[in-house]
Order: C-alpha cells, then structure tokens, then sequence
C-alpha cells in the first residue's frame, strides 16, 4: 500500500463533499473532490486515482456514466458508485459499464465506506504487485540458464506473497459479513473446519483442500452485494425478493472473479446452494457436475448446526443429531460418498473439533 492513497470524490453536493473529506483526512489520503462529472474527467486525466467514488444522481452526466468513461482513462483505479436507495434498482443496471467494485448505499455508514476503499485500493496494488512481478519473470525468459537458477525461488517468493496477501483479503471479506450477521465470521470458520477434516478423510490433496476451507469462509460474500432489508424482513418474501436473494452465489462469484488465485474456492461460493439432486439454484447442478468443495460444504453447513447446537450434549450425541441430519438427506441434498465420510470420521474428532472451535 502507498504512503497516501489518491482518492477522487464526486457529488454536487458541496456539503456532501466536506463531509467525504474529513472522512478521509491528510496525511494518509489526498482527496480532490469535483462538483459535476465533467470537472471529474478532466481531473481524472491529469491524475492517476487510486479511488474514484461517484455519487450516482448527478445533473448532466449520472455517476454511471462516469465511472464508464473513468474506467475508459484509469482501468487500474477502483471505481466505488454510492447511491440512494431510490436509485439502487437504477443503478445496479449502470455498475457493469464501469467494471464498479462496490456500490455504497446513501447516505453511507462510515465504516463501510472506509472499508470499501480501503479494500479497493488494496486490491489494485496487489494486482500491480503481481504485474511488476511477471514483468520481471518474463525478462528473466531470454536465459533459460538464468531462468533455471532463479525460478525455484522467485515461485516461492510469488507464493508466499500471495498466501500472505490473499490471508489479508480473505479475512477482511469475512470480517465485513459481521456488518449483515454479527455470528457470520465465526461459523463460517466452523463450517470450513468441518470441510476441511471431510477432505482429508476423502483424501483430497492439499490445494484442494486450501479451496474447501476458503470457500467455506467466503461461501456468503456475496450477500455483501444484496439489499440489507432481504436478511432482516419479517414475514414472507415476495416472488421478485426472493429471486433476489438467490442471486448471492453469483453475486459471490463476480466479486471473486478478479482475484485468480482464489478460483477454487470461487467455485464453491458459485455452487454452495446447488443440490445433489439437481433442485438447487443459480444453475441446478446436479450429481458430479457439482464442484467437490460444494458438496462437501453442502455436508459440513449442516453437520455444524448439529455439533455447534448448544442444546445438545457435547459427544456422541451432537455426532448422532448430525447423521441424523445428513441421512434425511442423502441423495437429495447430500453426496451419498460426502455423507459417507462424514460418518468414518471417529465421533472423538468431532467432538475434539467441536471444543477446539468452541474454545476460540
């Protein structure tokens, strides 16, 4: 990350931007500020922003429009739309022109918006990071005797930033789920615990195993991307508000998209509500067309309630409510072999996870 971090705010409202500029005070940011989309342009021509944040109802040109003909001049700096709630619906149909990272609801919670940019800005450098370091490898392909001598080290270098980074921004995205849910973070956790001993007893490698755990912390991101109204609406959802809500899996999925070393488990956050027997959505996968990491997150979802279920005894018992469960649904919701491995699993390992995780 920079010393300071260049942000470009832009609403024509003057109050509104004082506001954004305390927010983000000197000496860790610069903010430049524009009244009009215009004005924005110009600035954007003349200066490499790490962050461009646009109101959306603006007059001659809307937030949409501009953060389309940002991402024209500044592909690398990460474009941040905040809107009304009366203007979300619109909106949403304007974020794909400018390739928009996050929409921020209006008016904005502070800690949200200081995450989002924090987080955008993040993952621009970590993109540039990965450029200069190809760049570099590239150069070192025209001697192959030198290429030879320094690969193995320069991968493993490559390697442990990325672990190292992609810890950074697997954590953060978990963390910002306790904004929607504030128990989010800790299942996750949980959940991912469970998948990962259910590969090992299936004998998944340790890269897949990697993307088992990792899907399982970020397997609801993608709620991030819903209205906050959907999770905490009383009553019955509506037709449209539940469609709505099915969409997390994609919504997860396009917000993972950019960060490649993260694929696998994008490709469980993509499929963790699809069903063995093909009744699941966004795409009605059924059987082996579900990604392993899905099926077996689809098992250690629903085993966790039973061994995180406060009521039943620690034990066999919290072991036995769990099969319980997963035989209910065998071969509809559940791999039949995912099920199967749950159950050779010794009732004393879960019962040690169970209290290990209890204990953190």
């Amino acid at each position: 990350m920079p010393q300071m971090i260049r942000l470009l705010f832009v609403d024509d409202d003057a109050a509104i931007r004082r506001v954004f500029q305390r927010l983000f005070p000197a000496p860790a940011y610069e903010v430049h500020v524009a009244e009009t989309g215009v004005e924005a342009l110009d600035l954007i021509e003349a200066n490499d922003y790490d962050a461009i944040i646009s109101d959306f109802r603006m007059p001659r040109m809307d937030g949409g429009e501009l953060l389309a003909r940002a991402c024209d001049r500044r592909p690398d700096s990460t474009r941040i739309l905040v809107t009304a709630e009366s203007d979300f619906d619109v909106a949403v149909r304007a974020v794909n022109r400018g390739e928009v990272f996050r929409m921020v609801r209006k008016p904005w919670d502070d800690d949200a918006l200081h995450f989002a940019v924090k987080l955008g800005v993040e993952m621009r450098y970590m993109r540039r990071e990965r450029q200069e370091m190809l760049r570099r490898l590239e150069e070192k392909t025209t001697s192959l005797t030198r290429i030879n001598q320094d690969l193995g080290g320069l991968n493993r270098q490559l390697e442990r930033r990325v672990q190292e980074r992609s810890r950074v921004i697997v954590d953060s995205l978990v963390s910002a789920l306790a904004f929607r849910q504030p128990d989010a973070p800790a299942r996750a956790r949980r959940i991912a615990a469970v998948g990962r001993r259910i590969g090992e007893q299936l004998g998944l490698g340790a890269r897949e195993l990697d993307d088992v755990e990792v899907g399982a912390l970020l397997h609801d991101v993608g709620r991030l991307a819903i209205r906050d109204e959907l999770f905490f609406k009383r009553g019955g959802l509506s037709e449209a508000e539940t469609a709505e809500l099915q969409r997390h899996p994609s919504a997860g999925d396009k917000l993972l998209r950019p960060l490649a070393f993260l694929d696998g488990a994008r490709r469980i956050v993509m499929s963790h509500r699809e069903r063995f027997d093909g009744t699941g959505h966004p795409l009605g996968l059924a059987g082996q067309e579900i990604p392993i990491g899905a099926r077996i997150f689809a098992v250690a979802e629903t085993a966790e309630l039973a061994l995180s279920d406060p009521t039943v005894p620690t034990g066999g018992s919290a072991v036995s409510a769990a099969l319980d469960d997963l035989e209910a649904g065998r071969g509809r919701a559940f791999d039949p072999e995912v099920v199967a491995a749950f159950a050779a699993v010794s009732s004393w390992d879960w019962t040690a996870l169970r209290e290990c995780e209890g204990g953190e």
